[in-house]
């Protein structure tokens, strides 16, 4: 199956952002209804019903292969991820646009605009309270690593601070030592014996779109 990573927004991080918790939650995950319509649970009026309606907010990515589009958006400092199945002449049709025409953006939006959201999920209930990232403290790199963390890089020179992802989501770790980077060597190595002294939350991943597209396809 062919996969086409259309357009990733990079989330810029910073110490100030670390410091942000969204815990603001205006709805929960939704299930398809049997008329093909994402349905909320909690009545929201502005629920965003096709693709066209998620313009409004700020874009952190989509993505889509022949069959879903998917995209990650954010309302009001709470993140959502929306799916779309793709109808067969709608995927064919994106296949065969050419990326150098000048009218691209506006023929991919006439496309998928229309498209009935058929999955709507509340992307910030996964992130990591501060009592679950204060749990990570005294825990060694290699343990993060083990239980599905993964390296970014270092936030500054000669620091002892690392962004990492877990989820779809990014973290600032600190760890009790300085971490010295070298090309030659896997950030994730230097990290193993390393203890964690600090975990703050920076932002969602920039990925985040990709990776429910290839969880889709495993399921």
């Amino acid at each position: 199956m062919r996969k086409v990573t259309a357009y990733i927004m990079i989330v810029m991080l910073s110490a100030a952002m670390g410091c942000m918790m969204l815990t603001g939650c205006n709805m929960t995950g939704s299930n398809t209804g049997q008329s093909g319509t994402a349905e909320s649970s909690t009545g929201k009026t502005d629920t965003p019903k096709t693709i066209g309606d998620t313009e409004k907010y700020e874009s952190y990515g989509y993505t889509y292969d022949d069959k879903l589009f998917v995209e990650v958006y954010e309302d009001n400092g709470v993140y959502y991820r929306a799916e779309a199945e793709l109808p067969e002449d709608v995927s064919k049709a994106l296949d065969d646009l050419d990326w150098s025409d000048d009218d691209h953006d506006q023929n991919m939006k006439a496309l998928i605009d229309p498209l009935p959201i058929t999955k709507l999920e509340n992307l910030s209930e996964n992130i990591l309270s501060q009592e679950e990232m204060d749990k990570l403290i005294g825990k060694t790199g290699e343990d993060l690593l083990n239980d599905g963390w993964t390296t970014g890089f270092v936030t500054e020179t000669g620091g002892s601070s690392v962004n990492m992802e877990y989820d779809l989501f990014q973290y600032i770790v600190t760890f009790d030592g300085v971490i010295e980077e070298s090309e030659d060597v896997y950030l994730g190595d230097v990290i193993i014996p390393l203890v964690v002294k600090a975990v703050e939350y920076a932002g969602i991943s920039s990925s985040a779109s990709e990776a429910f597209l290839y969880q889709s396809d495993s399921e």
